[in-house]
């Protein structure tokens, strides 16, 4: 699975739930104050591992990271 595919899959599946959850394709860089609650779906660490003969192995880090305004106290 290529992984734009991953991803879209992940978010596919978060918007299914209705959790008024603002869904990022990528990790942000900037929020704006009604982005939040935000989920983020992004990979990294990706490398081709060469496990298989004539075939493109790769692997990833697939990280799902939850934003939440901060709290004045």
């Amino acid at each position: 699975m290529k992984h734009t595919e991953l991803r879209a899959a992940v978010l596919d599946a978060l918007e299914k739930h209705d959790t008024g959850a603002t869904l990022f394709d990528g990790r942000p860089a900037v929020f704006d104050e009604e982005d939040f609650p935000a989920v983020a779906v992004y990979l990294t660490g990706a490398e081709y591992t060469g496990e298989e003969l004539d075939s493109d192995t790769w692997q990833a880090e697939l990280h799902i990271e939850v934003f939440l305004p901060a709290q004045v106290p």
